[in-house]
């Protein structure tokens, strides 16, 4: 079989207003607007700018969807539970003249200083984890919840369920219709129930942290496998025979990796819009406050 690319069902959203909280992949929306002004910018301070100005304009676009002002920001931790398991985990995601690396502590700055005086009152960053762990905590340890994952990162694919959705922050593009997660339109895709999803990692591992799989195994084949029709061939003797490696890879790809604590406590926002304008000029962003949204969102008339 082969992955679809497009499915047929459609995403639709029925939970009244501010019923949703966003699961916000800081990361992931971060890195998304930096690389965007790179390719728009070459003096640093406008590079900032827009940088700021796309990081709040991809988090309208969520907002919008999901009708919500509720974002919970998920952040990585410096230190990795998984490098203690694996030394070699994500080993040359940094490259020698990156030039994101100068703006890491202009996003500790959104962390530790905006975000706070915006009244955002989750913001977690917890040693050892990743905000995919996080985000699997909050998923699991709300029961009722409704919850949207904000994020690009597939290895959340496996916290998809009825009331977790998963939308993609490159597909969050103004004007056409948001790429959000399902569990039906998940099967559609990829032919297997999302709960499943950290079974296929085991099996296929993952190229782009450098989390070892079985040999020549990818998605679709170890989609094949668990789904009982990979015919008998040298990639499911494979399979077969690599146990091991198969529980070792799981131990990093399941969500929340092992020691993440149970639960985290969610607490009541306290937004302020007139911060938010004043960081908004700060930045040059004056477009953030001219369109009216987000003094919608931070609860002014």
């Amino acid at each position: 079989m082969a992955f679809k690319k497009t499915t047929t069902t459609a995403f639709q959203m029925n939970h009244p207003d501010n019923m949703v909280r966003i699961l916000v992949d800081c990361k992931s929306v971060l890195y998304v607007a930096l690389l965007s002004s790179l390719r728009d910018y070459e003096v640093e301070s406008d590079i900032k700018n827009s940088t700021y100005f796309r990081f709040w304009n991809k988090l309208q676009i969520a907002a919008r969807t999901f009708k919500t002002n509720r974002l919970i920001f998920c952040w990585d931790s410096d230190t990795s539970i998984r490098k203690t398991i694996f030394p070699a985990y994500k080993k040359g995601r940094d490259k020698p003249n990156d030039p994101t690396t100068i703006y890491r502590p202009f996003f500790k700055e959104i962390e530790t200083e905006i975000l706070p005086k915006l009244g955002f009152a989750n913001s977690f960053n917890v040693e050892g984890l990743e905000g995919d762990d996080i985000m699997a905590i909050i998923c699991k340890q709300e029961k009722k919840m409704p919850l949207a994952i904000f994020s690009d990162d597939g290895d959340m694919y496996q916290l998809i369920s009825n009331r977790v959705y998963h939308m993609s922050v490159k597909g969050a593009v103004e004007g056409k219709k948001p790429k959000v997660f399902t569990v039906a339109r998940f099967v559609e895709m990829f032919g297997i129930d999302p709960s499943r999803w950290a079974e296929v990692l085991s099996l296929s591992g993952c190229t782009i942290d450098c989390v070892p799989g079985v040999e020549s195994v990818g998605k679709i084949g170890a989609v094949d496998f668990l789904n009982g029709t990979l015919k008998k061939c040298l990639k499911r003797s494979k399979i077969e025979q690599s146990k091991d490696v198969i529980d070792f890879t799981r131990r990093l790809v399941q969500l929340p990796v092992e020691g993440s604590p149970e639960s985290l406590e969610l607490k009541v926002d306290s937004l302020s819009y007139a911060e938010f304008v004043r960081q908004a000029k700060r930045f040059n962003c004056d477009q953030l406050v001219e369109n009216g949204f987000w003094k919608s969102f931070f609860g002014e008339k």
